[in-house]
């Protein structure tokens, strides 16, 4: 999740579009830093990546098996992370380098 989160900091830092037409929330991004579900949730919203990209919710999923570090989050929702489970997420990030290798070429 940590890599995902460094990966979307860094694209959203970067994006001369994003930079160009939302120069405030740039800042707001790399000053306030901005949480890693604000940045997920604005892909689209800021054109970084299209609404209809199922890469999103991966991006979400991502998000929500970063939380299972929390040991009290891992209790409550009686959830255990296994290999399988980070293997899958080692996929998503794979992706999301694909993605924006393609896109930022």
């Amino acid at each position: 999740g940590s890599i995902v989160e460094a990966i979307l900091r860094d694209v959203y830092l970067n994006d001369p579009g994003f930079a160009k037409e939302h120069p405030n929330k740039k800042l707001g991004i790399l000053h306030e830093k901005k949480d890693f579900a604000y940045m997920i949730n604005n892909l689209d919203t800021f054109n970084i990546i299209e609404p209809s990209n199922p890469l999103i919710s991966h991006l979400q999923s991502i998000r929500e098996y970063r939380n299972l570090i929390h040991p009290s989050v891992t209790v409550r929702l009686r959830v255990t992370p296994s290999k399988t489970q980070a293997a899958i997420a080692l996929k998503v990030i794979n992706l999301l380098i694909d993605y924006f290798s393609k896109k930022y070429k």
